[in-house]
């Protein structure tokens, strides 16, 4: 493939849309490989330093972790969901997909690196994680989401749920936080994303704003569904496609027997009209597999993915605000639900069936012995 002319492989990288796609492209062959310029490293341990308020000699670190999806190449019908967080020296740490846990024996369960060409890799989501470092004062930051700049590579704007509901953005130029006024005392925040070069922030009844990262200008994106008043409710902004969807999860009975915690849980799904700036209520999740997790949710296609059925999914329902964990798995506190199936859930089962999904590895993936490449060209794993 090295005789293809430069014009149709530049044609060809400007449909490069993630990092993982341009490491593909550039793994063929060596005319390849030269067309394309590497893409920008990860945020790995980024200092950033405190919000208004505090007054500490440490600061904040930010570090990006990304969910793949591998597949063999003779075997659409399997899918192995891995998130990992990668430093820039090409080193990687397996996170847990759900939790902000790194899975700390990870390097007895992977391959020293893996080949590329032998899968096919595709990114499906990335998660942000604000740190403390050297800081003497509580400080809680529940989510953080990130909005690159296409015009000026390597420049982002960063904006971090903080406690008490308050939003706030930093801008990797500047010097200060900026606390995002949102026009009423009133507004609490409980989840934010990045969606089409858009920043949101989400009220808990609903009531969804826009922010444009350069200027800060806060529109309206969404008055509140009918159906999202209820404080008992777990709300949750999830984007699939090119499309943004509310997720109000909550239980319509919930009870404990012998230990084993049983129910049924409720999904009220909502896709965002940018137009009517609404919340338009969805029947169910149709083809889409849902992941709502601590630190970033994300959906999968069944047509794309057909080892995952579609309208239903895993949900993480207790925040353990990121401790480490020397074992795994590290919590019950996850709960699968089917929205076809009527029938009472019980927890234990559904924490079996989301650790057979992840772990261990599945044996076309470790049978693998001609590893030479990797994620980012020489990658290795490395235990936190």
């Amino acid at each position: 493939m090295d005789n293809l002319p430069e014009h149709l492989l530049a044609t060809i990288a400007e449909f490069l849309n993630t990092r993982i796609e341009t490491l593909c492209f550039r793994a063929v062959c060596n005319s390849f490989r030269s067309s394309v310029p590497p893409p920008l490293p990860p945020l790995s341990h980024f200092k950033i330093p405190f919000p208004p308020g505090m007054t500490d000699d440490g600061y904040l670190e930010l570090t990006e972790s990304t969910v793949y999806a591998i597949q063999p190449l003779d075997k659409s019908t399997e899918t192995w969901l891995v998130k990992v967080e990668e430093s820039n020296s090409g080193k990687i740490q397996v996170m847990d997909p759900l939790f902000k846990l790194r899975i700390k024996n990870s390097s007895e369960m992977l391959p020293e690196s893996f080949n590329l060409l032998d899968y096919r890799v595709k990114e499906i989501a990335k998660s942000f994680r604000l740190e403390m470092v050297s800081n003497s004062h509580p400080f809680y930051v529940e989510k953080a989401v990130v909005s690159s700049d296409d015009d000026n590579a390597g420049e982002f704007v960063l904006m971090a749920l903080i406690s008490e509901g308050r939003v706030g953005v930093w801008g990797s130029k500047d010097e200060r936080w900026a606390i995002i006024d949102f026009g009423y005392e009133s507004f609490y925040c409980k989840d934010i994303i990045y969606h089409k070069k858009k920043l949101y922030a989400m009220g808990f009844d609903g009531f969804t704003v826009a922010v444009d990262p350069k200027s800060l200008n806060v529109t309206e994106a969404a008055t509140a569904p009918g159906k999202s008043q209820s404080h008992l409710m777990m709300h949750s902004l999830v984007k699939s496609r090119d499309d943004l969807f509310l997720i109000n999860t909550y239980w319509i009975y919930k009870y404990y027997q012998h230990g084993p915690l049983l129910g049924r849980i409720r999904l009220d799904v909502f896709k965002l009209d940018e137009e009517k700036c609404e919340w338009i209520e969805e029947d169910g999740l149709k083809d889409q597999v849902l992941f709502l997790g601590e630190d970033g949710s994300f959906m999968l296609s069944a047509k794309e993915f057909p080892a995952c059925k579609g309208n239903s999914g895993y949900l993480m329902y207790m925040d353990l605000c990121g401790v480490d964990f020397d074992f795994y798995p590290p919590t019950e506190d996850v709960a699968y639900f089917d929205l076809e199936d009527s029938s009472p859930g019980s927890q234990p089962g559904a924490l079996s069936k989301y650790w057979e999904d992840f772990w261990p590895l599945p044996t076309w993936f470790r049978q693998k012995t001609n590893l030479k490449l990797s994620m980012v060209e020489k990658i290795t794993h490395a235990d936190a």
